[in-house]
């Protein structure tokens, strides 16, 4: 069964507005059922980021009033929790061990990554992140992180092979990344398009008949089973 929500970190959701990508939310529901979703505290960085609030605050609206992303609020986390069969009073401490967690995560790493992978961890959904290194310090104190995690090109490649993306639309969403200074994969140095086919992606499509394992670590694979039309 797919998750309900694939978390999304400050840095992936803004990469994913700056290269005018934001198109794959829908992708992702649409194909798949799933949603992004953020936590508070990334809500809260993306509108007052001072680089980007006046340019990518509206976009962030316009696609939490379309459900494209939906905001990991305590009564959207506590639907989770009970459709994870979890009784009312075990869904009041689990919130309240949640909201500890995530207070503990955050004197560690930055905010956004913190309340994330501790939402992840809670309710057992993948982040999106590109912050390798709160993953590294996290797992060291140890403290167990949301598995796996993705990356925004993982979310490119599955829409790739799916035909939900051109190589023209990859080479452009490229061209924008570098033109904000936005870091770029050193593999998509040269011909974009043709590199994502070779990439080797975390988030993937489902093979008819395959039974893939469930991901326990952070780099694993996260398998989609692709909504079923009549």
């Amino acid at each position: 069964m797919n998750p309900e929500h694939l978390i999304c970190d400050t840095d992936v959701l803004l990469q994913l507005f700056i290269a005018r990508q934001g198109r794959l939310l829908s992708y992702l529901q649409q194909a798949y059922a799933v949603s992004l979703a953020i936590v508070p505290e990334v809500e809260t960085e993306v509108s007052w980021n001072r680089r980007y609030r006046s340019r990518f605050e509206p976009v962030l609206v316009r696609h939490m009033q379309h459900g494209a992303i939906i905001v990991l609020e305590a009564p959207e986390i506590a639907r989770l929790l009970r459709a994870r069969d979890r009784t009312p009073p075990q869904v009041d401490q689990e919130l309240a061990d949640l909201h500890e967690r995530s207070r503990r995560y955050a004197r560690h790493v930055g905010r956004g990554e913190a309340y994330s992978h501790a939402a992840g961890v809670a309710l057992e959904l993948p982040v999106f992140s590109h912050d390798w290194s709160a993953v590294t310090v996290l797992e060291a104190i140890p403290e167990p992180v949301a598995v796996p995690v993705l990356r925004v090109w993982d979310l490119v490649a599955l829409a790739f092979d799916d035909g939900a993306v051109t190589v023209a639309d990859i080479d452009h969403a490229v061209n924008l990344l570098r033109r904000e200074n936005e870091v770029v994969p050193a593999f998509l140095a040269k011909s974009p398009g043709e590199a994502i086919r070779r990439y080797d992606s975390r988030l993937r499509r489902v093979v008819p008949g395959g039974t893939p394992a469930r991901p326990r670590q952070a780099k694993d694979r996260l398998f989609l089973a692709p909504v079923q039309t009549s």
